[in-house]
């Protein structure tokens, strides 16, 4: 299974793999994913060497698949806040005279900038290299949107992280994010336009502060529930103003001082699709009016990208959907006409 995940992952993002055939230039581009190499062999010297690498980078967030043989490694001063998450394998890391066994049974690597480790690892894996500061916001607006409240998260020591949190299973949600990168990474800037930063550090906010998911979220009084809904227009107002901008559901729950659940409870209720579900329409109305009245310079890409749409494919896809008919058809009768 693994080896046909990473079959995939190439086929959607080939520029962005590399096939090695020699474990120190393996190492060296290891090395530009913030890793400090003191030590890199094969503990098969024997065996002829062959590895896999697919990187991928935002301003927020890097990510990279690894599919590698067995390896002992020594990491010197890491240079950036790392969660090694394994999808095969079993591994042994050191530090600080400590040892930790990690696997895709057991669950992920988290190691701080400045950590030195050894470890004896191979398989496949998913590096993580995140911003602390970004991911404690991360975990604030999730806490408690309209409030900052200060927060006590434990960025400093290394540590086996769970697999999975409740019934949510981060590894495969990570799988999942990986694959979504992939395709994004078709289009400048896609890591971030098409939210896969955001997925990675909601999900990332879960492994570091799991009592986000036990907090309920009590109904409201009525004169709270008066207040929620001002909230929700004004959030609805600034959204229509700001359609080409890249819009998470983190940064909703920012602007809108609600929650993911009370803004999903909200427009369900009030509209019956989800906050980001209502978002698209938006933008999809916006698109087809532009089409509409289109002159000879107008392009559906352009269209597509000034409504809020970083894929075509997606935009095209989402109109044919909505209104019947693609996009490119109804920009060739708006000419004709």
């Amino acid at each position: 299974m693994i080896p046909n995940y990473f079959s995939l992952l190439e086929s959607l993002a080939p520029d962005h793999s590399v096939q090695y055939d020699h474990h120190r230039v393996f190492a060296d581009d290891v090395s530009g994913f913030g890793q400090s190499l003191n030590a890199w062999e094969p503990l098969d010297k024997e065996a002829a060497f062959s590895a896999k690498l697919i990187a991928f980078q935002s301003d927020d967030v890097a990510l990279a698949a690894f599919l590698f043989p067995k390896i002992r490694t020594e990491v010197g001063a890491n240079e950036t806040h790392n969660l090694a998450i394994p999808l095969l394998g079993h591994n042994i890391s050191r530090t600080k005279g400590k040892e930790f066994a990690w696997g895709s049974s057991t669950g992920a690597l988290y190691s701080p900038a400045g950590s030195n480790i050894k470890s004896e690892e191979g398989g496949c894996l998913i590096g993580v290299n995140f911003d602390p500061e970004k991911l404690r916001q991360t975990i604030q607006v999730m806490l408690c949107p309209s409030e900052q409240k200060a927060i006590d998260v434990d960025f400093e020591t290394t540590r086996v992280m769970p697999k999975s949190i409740g019934r949510l299973n981060l590894t495969e949600a990570f799988k999942r994010i990986f694959l979504h990168a992939g395709e994004a990474s078709a289009i400048p800037g896609g890591i971030s336009r098409m939210g896969c930063d955001d997925m990675v550090y909601r999900h990332l906010a879960l492994m570091f502060y799991p009592s986000i998911l036990g907090a309920v979220t009590a109904e409201p009084p009525p004169a709270d529930k008066n207040r929620r809904r001002r909230q929700v227009d004004d959030l609805c107002d600034l959204l229509k103003c700001r359609l080409e901008d890249r819009v998470s559901i983190t940064d909703m729950e920012r602007q809108s001082g609600l929650s993911a659940r009370t803004l999903q409870s909200a427009f369900m209720t009030r509209f019956g699709v989800s906050p980001i579900q209502w978002l698209r329409q938006q933008r999809l109305d916006f698109s087809r009016q532009t089409l509409l009245h289109a002159n000879l310079d107008t392009t559906v890409i352009q269209v597509a990208l000034s409504s809020g749409f970083a894929s075509p494919g997606k935009f095209a896809m989402y109109y044919k959907q909505r209104f019947g008919e693609s996009p490119s058809v109804t920009l060739a009768k708006a000419l004709a006409n």
